[in-house]
């Protein structure tokens, strides 16, 4: 799901102030299972029809992607029509697998068959998609795009506190246990920020692989795109910012124990330490000597202290 409403200046669209509806309220007795008769059922569906009737207009849009549109109920709720017309299926509460995962927003709370109804990912109506949006890339020239990324996107992504991408790295590891899940890392739109949080707003995918959620795919949506279907390249003047996030990125993998490379992410990781941020390591050696130290260091603060002083050698001086 693409997510379009964001802080960038160039190409903001209206944001909402914070507020709790009467529909609001009813989906809360909803996901707390206090809708306990038929007649609540009912009045419920019938507030939700007459939201998308009347209310699921271009102001409340938040975001689109090819299978549908997110619309704004309030600061709490978001609900998500599908692209294809249909009307209100069975009424289900959701019980997610992914609810302990605090970065995710993407899950579903409540269904009306293929109409959903979600977590609103910010209160305030302000985040920003981590890189370019689509529909800006569209409707933009590549310099126009070049500019923004290098004077607002990725400047934004660097100075995001390491706890951040901790948190993030934490529900990396959480899906990897739970095996055969994954974030969908193809489209760094699905990562926004919110304050200095990153949440994920898109659906969990189904793998074959128990390892997918790794150091690799983190490098791909903060690195190695500039944007949706957009891959970046070399800067001068973004090398050091690049050394800083990469280094931010492993050092919250590290912490918790995420593979270094996923299968089929070699040449990401590859692009970014050789192009991107011009170390002087290959993706062998990197991840070699990663995984020595992982297995030499078990304590979490000497592990992290060792991969500090290592991601110090890769770098040559500017």
């Amino acid at each position: 799901m693409q997510v379009n409403n964001c802080t960038y200046h160039s190409y903001n669209t209206p944001t909402f102030t914070s507020y709790k509806s009467a529909l609001s309220k009813k989906l809360d007795d909803a996901v707390r299972g206090k809708l306990t008769t038929e007649g609540d059922i009912v009045e419920l569906t019938s507030k939700i029809e007459d939201f998308i009737k009347t209310e699921a207009t271009s102001d409340r849009l938040l975001g689109k992607g090819t299978l549908g549109k997110v619309f704004e109920i309030d600061s709490d709720y978001v609900l998500k029509l599908p692209v294809w017309e249909v009307g209100l299926g069975e009424f289900k509460v959701v019980a997610s697998k992914f609810s302990d995962l605090k970065t995710y927003y993407g899950g579903e709370l409540i269904s009306f068959g293929q109409i959903k109804i979600l977590r609103n990912v910010s209160s305030t109506g302000k985040h920003a998609p981590i890189g370019l949006p689509y529909s800006y890339i569209r409707e933009h020239s590549s310099l126009e795009c070049t500019s923004l990324y290098e004077k607002e996107c990725l400047p934004r992504i660097v100075s995001l506190p390491q706890k951040t991408f901790d948190d993030l790295a934490c529900d990396c590891s959480k899906l990897n246990q739970m095996q055969g899940y994954m974030f969908d890392y193809r489209n760094p739109n699905n990562f926004v920020i919110v304050g200095d949080e990153i949440r994920v707003v898109d659906s969990i995918c189904r793998t074959l692989s128990y390892q997918n959620n790794s150091v690799s795919n983190l490098l791909r949506v903060f690195i190695w795109a500039e944007g949706a279907g957009r891959e970046a390249v070399f800067s001068q003047s973004l090398l050091e910012p690049r050394r800083q996030l990469l280094k931010k990125i492993v050092l919250a993998g590290m912490k918790h124990d995420l593979p270094i490379v996923s299968g089929g992410t070699e040449y990401v990781v590859e692009e970014v330490l050789e192009m991107l941020c011009r170390s002087n390591v290959s993706v062998d050696k990197f991840e070699q000597n990663l995984s020595k130290i992982k297995a030499n260091y078990p304590n979490v603060e000497e592990r992290l202290k060792y991969t500090q002083d290592y991601l110090d050698t890769i770098f040559d001086k500017l």
